[in-house]
């Protein structure tokens, strides 16, 4: 949920460029060519009337992030797909784009999730969502539900080839834990978690000192540089953290299989 393609943090810090950030910003846009099942123009629709009705439309990812979750979508074929927080649906709508499987979408604000159900309009993006009962039966089955633990476990339950987690970042924790606890990562699996770098505070989250005016911001900060420190010190996954928008977790079960010897 970052406004922009690229903080102003990644590319002052990562990227090791004297391109400011909106010139960097729009020459990736530019150059970046998504697949003609992309729907650009239905993103664009309802991102502004995103803005138009909520005041916390910054929320959204941007275009590009949309762009890089259809094409992730695509290169890995999930069967089945989590999302942790659909607000409006931007990314909802290109996750569905790149797949033909079925997604679950979990969302609290049904205020969020109207303009949301809208995108079921669309022929060539089928998505329904759902807040207790089935509005329409799409090609994609997508479902809203209140709760990760609302989620059936057990030997026949389904398990996600992708999960994208974008919600309450003080719950991050808790939402990798059900997923793990319930087992419901598939081998394959992949978790994508956005805002892991939050404005690039998460870095200074642990100073002893803080300013009183960013008091709020650097408590959200603490909160996720505990999640970024919960998955590295968890044994059982591996993930990489990467500088793009607002910082993007990608998390794996960890390989069981090596042609390398282990680390020493």
């Amino acid at each position: 949920m970052f406004r922009t393609g690229l903080s102003s943090f990644a590319t002052k810090r990562y990227l090791n460029t004297n391109a400011k950030p909106t010139q960097l910003q729009e020459y990736v846009e530019s150059m970046s060519s998504s697949g003609a099942t992309f729907p650009k123009s239905i993103l664009e629709s309802l991102q502004a009337e995103t803005r138009q009705r909520f005041r916390d439309a910054h929320k959204m990812i941007p275009l590009h992030q949309a762009e890089f979750l259809y094409s992730f979508t695509r290169m890995i074929r999930p069967e089945n797909v989590l999302e942790i927080g659909t607000f409006t649906g931007l990314s909802t709508t290109s996750i569905a784009a790149g797949t033909q499987g079925r997604i679950i979408t979990i969302e609290r604000d049904s205020g969020a999730l109207s303009i949301a159900k809208s995108t079921r309009h669309v022929s060539y993006v089928p998505i329904v969502c759902i807040m207790m009962e089935p509005l329409c039966s799409p090609t994609i089955p997508l479902y809203v539900q209140f709760s990760v633990k609302k989620i059936p476990t057990g030997p026949s339950a389904t398990k996600f080839d992708l999960v994208f987690i974008d919600a309450d970042k003080g719950n991050y924790i808790n939402y990798f834990n059900q997923i793990m606890s319930r087992s419901l990562l598939s081998d394959r699996g992949v978790i994508l978690v956005d805002n892991v770098l939050f404005r690039g505070l998460v870095p200074q989250a642990m100073e002893s000192e803080i300013d009183p005016q960013n008091k709020g911001l650097m408590r959200t900060a603490r909160q996720l540089h505990a999640f970024n420190q919960h998955i590295k010190d968890d044994p059982r996954v591996e993930q990489i953290i990467l500088p793009l928008y607002d910082g993007l977790s990608i998390i794996q079960k960890k390989a069981k299989l090596t042609c390398f010897p282990p680390n020493r």
